[in-house]
């Protein structure tokens, strides 16, 4: 057991109690697709693609659902974390890990499986996401979501619309979110984007 020493919260200003609310779950979902984690488990009609996956914090609330989530990365460490998370804890549904390259061709058992949603979180692939649009059911789910604007990563973030166009006219838009990244000069921006297919 580690021995740890606790300062009295009454000794931290209001203001950093307010910042600093207290340890963050590592295993708790992105805020954002939190929001929209019933309406997707609700009404998905199929199993779902986890793609990074990184620790398998945003496939958990789908296999506590009843689904199965097939988690993709390519960081074993991060694939050994899902394992253990599906062992650790009791699920109704699995979370199935398989080691991929997102920036390569998908295994085939994956790429000819379909799924009822879709979630890219942290990740900008245009090649995935249009993959993606293809692979779902009538019906299923498309989140994605990049990474935050930081430094001078803007330059992997995708353009202003990019991802917009990528959607079919057989696509309802629920979310579509950009902000605007990096210098005044650049068209780069953050996107959070929830999309259904029709059924």
């Amino acid at each position: 057991m580690i021995a740890c020493t606790v300062s009295p919260i009454r000794n931290v200003p209001a203001e950093r109690r307010r910042q600093n609310p207290g340890p963050v779950d590592p295993f708790e979902a992105s805020p954002t697709l939190k929001k929209y984690v019933d309406v997707i488990a609700s009404e998905a009609p199929g199993p779902i693609l986890d793609a990074p996956c990184g620790n398998g914090r945003n496939a958990l609330p789908f296999a506590q659902r009843g689904f199965d989530v097939f988690c993709v990365d390519l960081d074993q460490h991060a694939l050994a974390s899902v394992a253990a998370l599906q062992a650790s804890r009791s699920l109704s549904g699995r979370l199935i890990p398989v080691r991929a390259d997102l920036y390569a061709p998908l295994p085939p058992r994956l790429a000819a499986h379909r799924f009822g949603a879709i979630m890219n979180v942290h990740f900008v692939g245009l090649d995935l996401a249009r993959w993606s649009t293809s692979a779902l059911l009538p019906g299923g789910f498309l989140y994605i979501e990049t990474f935050g604007n930081r430094g001078g990563n803007f330059r992997q973030l995708p353009k202003a619309e990019e991802y917009r166009r990528l959607l079919s006219d057989d696509f309802t838009v629920i979310l579509y979110r950009e902000t605007h990244a990096g210098p005044p000069s650049t068209d780069a921006v953050t996107l959070r984007l929830l999309a259904r297919k029709a059924a």
